[in-house]
């Protein structure tokens, strides 16, 4: 273990002072990193709508007891990088139209943007994303109709 000594030097009538110490470690991740094209996406969005979440600030997904708030990400193994396999975005203050960024996420199974101000029609973009299984944009100021697409599935 290493020691740490204070003292006062020679001229000083004063006992030594700190006003500020930084302590650092090195932390390995055994895990990969989240699997890049998600990260990117995550990112855009987040810059277009504002998104100031409480954690939201480095990997999306790791380490796992750091992911970000309403973020729900598959860690299948230590070979494979997470994916983003869910994103609740229920009442967070988006406004404008739905992002095109959305459909980079292409693992996503569960998409909640309910209860935002997102306006203009639903996208046919979101039915590229062929895992999404489950689909909130109720309470939005949505128009037109849903593209054929996501119905059939």
């Amino acid at each position: 273990m290493n020691e740490i000594v204070i003292r006062k030097t020679d001229l000083s009538t004063l006992p030594p002072i700190i006003s500020a110490i930084e302590i650092y470690q090195i932390n390995e991740f055994l895990q990969l990193p989240t699997y890049q094209q998600d990260v990117d996406a995550m990112m855009k969005i987040k810059l277009k709508y504002g998104v100031k979440k409480k954690n939201w600030q480095g990997d999306p997904c790791v380490p796992v007891e750091y992911s970000w708030e309403g973020l729900e990400c598959l860690h299948s193994d230590n070979n494979t990088s997470p994916r983003l396999i869910s994103l609740n975005f229920t009442s967070s203050s988006l406004t404008g139209e739905i992002d095109p960024d959305f459909s980079k996420l292409t693992s996503i199974k569960k998409l909640d943007l309910s209860n935002n101000s997102l306006m203009g029609t639903v996208p046919d973009f979101l039915s590229s994303l062929l895992n999404l299984t489950e689909l909130n944009l109720e309470g939005n100021k949505l128009t037109g109709s849903i593209p054929a697409k996501l119905l059939e599935s």
